[in-house]
């Protein structure tokens, strides 16, 4: 663990965004402002620990991770398409220095099919038709188990980005995951 408690020497942390949220990034999404908006009130807390903090996209392969004393997962909202050089990266990061959260963690929780694991230990989850592939037959059955408006989100992926609330008769979306 990182002792986070005032010291005189100076401890580095890398904040895990990406280029998409990234202030100044030339494609920075239009909700970007929310990184902004998780990184103004742990500035200060951390200078007063004589902490650094260093925003940085999760891709950049220029960074020497060994120069941080801890890495910490934020705004890394592009890894659900680039999920196998996410993990990779973050395994690299993990054996530079502490990762919050774990490499194995975020593993096992990057595709939604740990709700699974959860449900078969009581959490309650709304009605769910897991599909591996989305095509005629299993929307049909969706539609058949869950009624006629249903939302379709992609089993790798954060907030709504590749979710789609659809009814019967409209249109199958294109669901990489």
């Amino acid at each position: 663990l990182v002792n986070l408690e005032p010291t005189l020497t100076e401890k580095r942390i890398a904040l895990l965004a990406s280029d998409v949220t990234l202030p100044g990034s030339e494609s920075r999404r239009s909700d970007g402002f929310e990184h902004d908006l998780l990184v103004a009130p742990l500035e200060q807390p951390f200078a007063d620990r004589n902490l650094t903090l260093d925003q940085i996209s999760w891709s950049d392969q220029t960074v020497d991770w060994y120069k941080y004393d801890a890495a910490l997962l934020s705004t890394t909202w592009d890894y659900w398409d680039r999920k196998e050089e996410f993990l990779n990266t973050l395994d690299q990061i993990s054996k530079s220095t502490s990762l919050f959260n774990s490499a194995s963690i975020v593993r096992w929780n990057i595709d939604k099919q740990y709700l699974r694991e959860l449900e078969s230990k009581g959490a309650k989850l709304i009605n769910t038709v897991w599909m591996d592939v989305v095509n005629d037959q299993s929307v049909k059955s969706a539609f058949e188990a869950l009624g006629d408006d249903v939302v379709f989100k992609r089993q790798v992926g954060a907030g709504a980005d590749g979710q789609f609330r659809i009814g019967p008769d409209d249109p199958i979306p294109d669901m990489p995951h």
